[in-house]
């Protein structure tokens, strides 16, 4: 039984065989791969049971996550300097992560969004997070928004939001959006008593602050 990290300093991925008890995956320093899994029935089961994943170095990955796999007990996703990433997520891929506890994106100089709708995908429902408590978003200096699909968001553990170095971020979303437990989004990532964020009522409210903010200091 594998369930400890599986570290990979490797230039090319290609999982024939499947991990199906693995808890921890981190893949880092994959400058030549564009694609980590292929898309497939075989596979998208490889890594059912898998708690957390860490994407690092990955210079030139282009996609993420397929839609289609099943990563339902996935509790923390973090992805840093991944400098061709255009998104993180797909509409449909989001959905597949229903315990998801814990997301941070770092330092990926390309990311726009972090989920999109991509071409044919229909935003009929809304897609609940609902046990996201933390949201990290650092350094990410093409970032505008969350997502720009006009679907209605709800993360209902949504905790703390923690947003830095985001200079193009104007709006977290354009649907509706319902975070009934935050009230404040942090603009550093320490914890400090007497920082209390910034609080506009609602999340996308304090985002069009904190832009408004940064383009006058500017």
């Amino acid at each position: 039984r594998l369930d400890t990290y599986f570290h990979l300093q490797l230039n090319f991925v290609d999982f024939q065989v499947a991990f199906p008890q693995l808890g921890n995956l981190r893949l880092s320093g994959l400058h030549k791969v564009q694609h980590l899994w292929k898309e497939n029935d075989e596979s998208n089961k490889a890594f059912a049971n898998l708690e957390r994943l860490e994407i690092s170095e990955c210079s030139k990955l282009q996609k993420l996550v397929p839609p289609s796999w099943h990563l339902e007990n996935l509790e923390a996703l973090k992805v840093s300097k991944c400098h061709e990433l255009i998104n993180v997520l797909t509409l449909s891929a989001s959905k597949n992560l229903v315990n998801l506890g814990r997301m941070m994106i770092a330092d990926c100089k390309m990311i726009e969004q972090i989920i999109q709708l991509q071409v044919g995908e229909e935003a009929k429902d809304c897609n609940v997070f609902k046990e996201l408590e933390y949201l990290g978003l650092d350094c990410l200096p093409s970032l505008t928004s969350f997502c720009l699909g006009n679907y209605a968001l709800e993360f209902p553990s949504l905790k703390q939001v923690v947003v830095r170095q985001c200079p193009k971020m104007k709006i977290f979303s354009q649907g509706l959006l319902d975070t009934p437990m935050l009230n404040k989004v942090n603009v550093t990532e320490e914890e400090d008593d007497d920082d209390e964020g910034c609080w506009e009522g609602n999340l996308n409210d304090t985002i069009k602050k904190l832009f408004n903010e940064m383009v006058s200091i500017n």
